[in-house]
């Protein structure tokens, strides 16, 4: 293969767009006092409020002591506060603080400019036909046990029904 067939290989282009992606998503992160893993924490948190440190694990799928150690530094960052539960002081709950709250806004933009820079020139079919391609490639990747944790977004059954059905 010539080195421009190499480097320009599905499998080099796609990990190229995840090292630049990852690039962009440092600087954002940077900017906003948040690290690597905080943002999914987070979103977690803007759904749900109140969950238990086991269950935020569960979510993000880390073990509970990666997740203390996590929401350890969130808290130190001022964007989460932990309290015992009411019903049982053995169990931590998460709350968001005013700065958690706050940092949406910012951290959606950083990524929504992302997006705008990584689509730029694109038509909106182009860009369609490029995330359902994308989605399938990812699916096709992804572990088996996966499914419904990885997708929060997506119900479990169009994931499955979608990466299962032949393709044409």
């Amino acid at each position: 293969m010539a080195p421009d067939q190499e480097r320009d290989n599905p499998s080099a282009v796609l990990a190229q767009i995840s090292r630049f992606i990852h690039q962009h998503a440092r600087e954002i992160l940077d900017e906003l006092g948040l690290q690597r893993g905080q943002p999914h924490i987070l979103h977690i948190l803007w759904d749900e409020e109140g969950l238990t440190q086991t269950q935020l694990a569960d979510r993000v799928m880390i073990s509970p002591p990666s997740m203390s150690h996590a929401l350890q530094r969130l808290e130190e960052a001022g964007f989460v506060r932990r309290r015992a539960d009411p019903s049982d002081d053995r169990v931590q709950r998460v709350y968001l603080t005013q700065a958690g709250w706050d940092v949406r806004a910012p951290l959606d933009e950083g990524w929504r400019q992302v997006e705008l820079a990584a689509f730029a020139g694109m038509s909106p079919e182009e860009r369609d036909t490029l995330q359902r391609l994308l989605v399938r490639v990812r699916d096709n990747l992804m572990p088996r046990g996966c499914r419904a944790p990885c997708h929060q977004s997506e119900p479990a059954s169009e994931l499955t029904v979608a990466s299962t059905q032949p393709q044409a």
